[in-house]
């Protein structure tokens, strides 16, 4: 998606997937990260049920989030 809105280079999509493919998965980790509801209440959009996790979770998404608007929190 951020290839198609050019938002990254081909270059940079292609490096992306390397990356990945040659990640083992001691490479990663869980995150949890803690974004206050008010402040992008406006900017959600639901997921829709098709594409969620389970069909009856709760899933927003939410494009070009600021960092400084959500905590993370490692999991280790």
């Amino acid at each position: 998606m951020k290839r198609k809105h050019k938002i990254i280079t081909q270059m940079q999509r292609d490096e992306i997937t390397t990356i990945v493919e040659c990640a083992d998965l001691r490479d990663y980790s869980p995150l949890l990260l803690v974004i206050p509801f008010a402040p992008v209440a406006k900017d959600i959009k639901p997921v829709p049920i098709r594409d969620r996790a389970h069909p009856l979770s709760e899933e927003y998404i939410l494009e070009d989030l600021e960092r400084s608007a959500f905590d993370v929190i490692e999991i280790h």
